[in-house]
């Protein structure tokens, strides 16, 4: 029965089968960029082939099937690759890239209410049109906008107009070790520049706001912020409620967030299915209390899809949600046409939508994250809840809540461990206390907007929620101040991370189905994996190096000896956690560093720095130089803007590389690149190229 039970539940999903081809589609058409008459020529080759073969006689159709399945899967592919190469905005015509000159004036509307930052507002923009030789020539594209702080905030809001003649910068990363790619992640917005505004660099012009969808939906959210933000008293209580009901994380503490993420309850304050789900489950709850006539059903079902799908905007369309959304729009259909399908078909086939709309969304870590668990949940629940068999009551609903827990974690764990480098080893604990918490916090925020109206109702309410987020952040910072709450600095690259996924499956077909093969396709994927880890330890975590990282307006440098290293720069990059976690603890991890420390091999003689047998010169400051000798040194470094001249330092030193760290403001970079151009000097300019890494 076994071997004819699993074809027949794979041909009752239909859209699993399809989605494989047509994700490796999108990857095809990112990583390889195919011409469009190619990928053209072979779907419709693969029509013409596919329709001759139909009208063959039956006994060759048969025979010729698994061509025809084969067609079929290309064809998926090759509307993969179209898709994507329809959704990216280079290839648009009216792509501001295409037309946009420097010296161009460009007119933009805002997109979002300013975001306040640390020194500076931020906006994303979209470009209406831009001015050249006197005419205006329409274009498409979004940038982002950064605009100089003052005392008071710019009279800007969504919908507003601003005119300027500032250049647009193309979108770079910071380029140091192991940095997040943020110009990629930005290309799948389909943003590829930006702009830093002072306040008289730009223009404001007379404009309202178009009352679209876009702008209603904003309405609301503002609503509902200014609700929370009125009845829910604290900093962090208030910033919490935001991030729970609408996704709203501007007001967040790092801290806070950092703290969540190390317990294993950062999907909390991450809008996702959680969310959804209990509305879900409201609504759902609700219909069952009306009369089940076939008006009342259809009524329901669009109501709950109008909810839903609100909510789902409203809290900015994160993938996560906008997934919740579309399967639980899969859901109602089927109830509504009395149709039952499998969930993995239902999984397959809100993931084909999304990836439809928007094929960047496979990249997204909370589009991999959030299907991944569902699909976890979805095959591991039921097996490891039958693990224990226990009588009472409460026990056993602990126990399945944690084996919901589990079984999410198995899916995940190798995209967590890619993607954060960490694994919180208390979240089995943290979600127990955290997940029904949430669930109390989000009830009461709901009834807090609905009678928002009734002011003495609203304050009691929105009391009672403080209280309760008060202690969702007292119980989760309790638990982040352990030691073990987390094991940190995990490095696995992309094909480890694969080995993971092939272990996993294998293991669970082993332990699950008892398959025999299964067991040795474990062993094989975990013994790969230890051998690809052994191999970079060796040829990555026990070479010498020095790294000068590209910190906005700080100087910072290790030294990397084998699995340590010693921090030489600002003391605010090293204590910031902000700035640590995004600059300094990337590179280390990426160098498999274990510690930091003082190193023997390391030797100051102010303004040299020996390290092995580099010499290396730091100016920092103006310095005064015996001219009489060329002194050899490996490299200069200049650093926090010293008045100094290249033509002088290389009368004094026999230098082999000049390098500008970003400490140093952008024009005298510039300076100091066209003197060493002149003297055909090497240089390297950390703000422009990325972190300089010297291999010793």
């Amino acid at each position: 029965m076994q071997h004819h039970r699993s074809p027949y539940i794979w041909k009752q999903m239909p859209f699993a089968r399809l989605i494989i081809p047509f994700i490796a589609g999108i990857a095809a058409q990112w990583y390889l960029q195919p011409p469009l008459e190619i990928t053209l020529f072979l779907l419709l080759a693969c029509c013409i082939i596919s329709v001759f073969i139909s009208f063959l006689h039956i006994n060759w159709v048969y025979r010729l099937r698994w061509i025809q399945g084969g067609l079929i899967y290309t064809a998926m592919a090759c509307i993969g690759m179209l898709v994507t190469h329809q959704q990216d905005i280079r290839n648009n015509e009216k792509w501001l890239g295409h037309h946009y000159e420097p010296q161009d004036a460009v007119l933009v509307v805002l997109q979002e209410p300013l975001v306040e930052k640390e020194r500076s507002y931020k906006a994303q923009a979209s470009v209406i049109a831009i001015r050249q030789q006197e005419e205006w020539v329409e274009v498409t594209g979004d940038i982002i906008i950064y605009l100089q702080k003052d005392s008071t905030p710019p009279p800007l809001q969504y919908g507003s107009q601003i005119l300027f003649v500032n250049a647009l910068q193309p979108i770079k990363n910071s380029g140091n070790p192991g940095a997040f790619d943020y110009a990629r992640y930005n290309a799948f917005r389909d943003i590829h520049h930006q702009v830093y505004l002072k306040a008289d660099h730009y223009q404001t012009l007379p404009s309202a706001p178009g009352k679209d969808l876009s702008y209603y939906l904003l309405q609301v959210k503002l609503y509902v912020l200014d609700v929370l933000k009125k009845h829910v008293d604290g900093k962090e209580e208030s910033a919490v409620a935001e991030a729970l009901l609408v996704g709203y994380r501007n007001d967040l503490d790092k801290d806070l967030v950092q703290a969540y993420s190390n317990t294993g309850v950062v999907h909390i304050i991450a809008i996702s299915g959680l969310h959804l789900g209990l509305i879900y489950g409201i609504l759902f709850w609700l219909s069952k209390k009306l009369k089940q006539t076939k008006s009342n059903r259809i009524i329901s079902s669009v109501l709950m899809l109008l909810v839903l799908w609100m909510f789902a905007l409203v809290a900015g369309a994160a993938p996560s949600i906008v997934r919740s959304a579309t399967m639980f729009s899969f859901l109602i259909f089927g109830k509504l046409f009395n149709r039952k399908a499998s969930i993995y078909n239902i999984l397959s086939g809100s993931a084909f939508v999304m990836l439809c709309y928007n094929p960047f969304y496979l990249w997204d870590v909370g589009f991999q994250l959030s299907y991944t668990a569902v699909l976890s949940i979805v095959t591991f629940m039921q097996p490891i809840c039958r693990w224990f068999y226990i009588k009472n009551k409460l026990l056993d609903l602990l126990w399945k809540l944690s084996s919901v827990t589990l079984s999410a974690q198995v899916l995940t764990f190798p995209i967590v461990i890619y993607y954060f480098h960490q694994f919180p080893l208390l979240f089995l604990f943290s979600n127990l206390l955290a997940v029904p918490l949430a669930g109390i916090i989000l009830k009461l925020e709901l009834v807090l907007v609905i009678f928002s109206f009734y002011e003495p109702l609203a304050n009691l309410v929105g009391g009672v929620t403080h209280f309760f987020i008060w202690m969702l952040n007292s119980f989760i910072k309790h638990i982040d101040q352990l030691s073990f709450v987390t094991y940190d600095n995990i490095q696995v690259n992309l094909l480890q991370a694969y080995l993971l996924y092939g272990a996993i499956i294998a293991g669970s077909c082993w332990l699950i189905r008892r398959w025999k093969m299964s067991f040795h396709i474990t062993a094989l994927c975990f013994l790969a994996f230890v051998a690809i880890d052994s191999y970079e330890k060796a040829t990555i975590g026990n070479r010498a190096r020095l790294v000068v990282y590209n910190v906005s307006k700080h100087m910072a440098l290790d030294f990397i000896d084998g699995e340590r290293c010693q921090f030489v720069g600002d003391t605010a990059v090293a204590v910031a956690p902000a700035l640590a976690n995004f600059h300094l603890k990337p590179a280390r991890i990426n160098y498999r560093i274990n510690n930091e420390v003082q190193l023997e091999q390391l030797v100051f003689q102010y303004p040299f720095v020996y390290f092995h047998d580099k010499r290396i010169l730091v100016i920092d400051k103006p310095l005064k130089f015996d001219t009489q000798k060329r002194i050899p040194v490996d490299m200069i470094l200049i650093s926090k803007n010293p008045k100094i001249y290249i033509n002088q330092l290389n009368k004094a030193f026999d230098c082999k590389l000049y390098v500008f760290d970003a400490s140093n403001p952008q024009w005298k970079i510039n300076l100091w690149k066209k003197d060493c151009d002149s003297l055909h000097l090497r240089h390297h300019s950390t703000p422009e190229q990325g972190a300089y890494v010297m291999e010793l």
